[in-house]
């Protein structure tokens, strides 16, 4: 799954794919010198791909965080349902 994000200002960002409290998947950090947006390559891991074969249906987190230099950060938290 892709995933493009945009900054105002040079920041890192991470993605993480949650169910419930576990980490499940997600994306290398990416880090921007310059404000823009970038693309984020969003993965599961191989366990998450066998729970979402045993069954219909799985609710997950998306939770992307950008931080810039001066140590501020925001976090967005989006709801996936994954269906087979």
């Amino acid at each position: 799954m892709t995933l493009r994000a945009t900054c105002s200002e040079g920041c890192t960002i991470t993605a993480r794919i949650l169910r419930g409290t576990r980490q499940v998947g997600g994306a290398k950090p990416v880090t921007r010198d310059l404000a823009g947006t970038t693309t984020l390559r969003v993965r599961f891991s191989t366990a998450a791909k066998k729970q979402l074969a045993g069954s219909q249906r799985l609710n997950l987190f998306l939770v992307v965080t950008a931080e810039d230099a001066a140590g501020n950060s925001v976090t967005r938290r989006v709801m996936l349902r994954a269906r087979r």
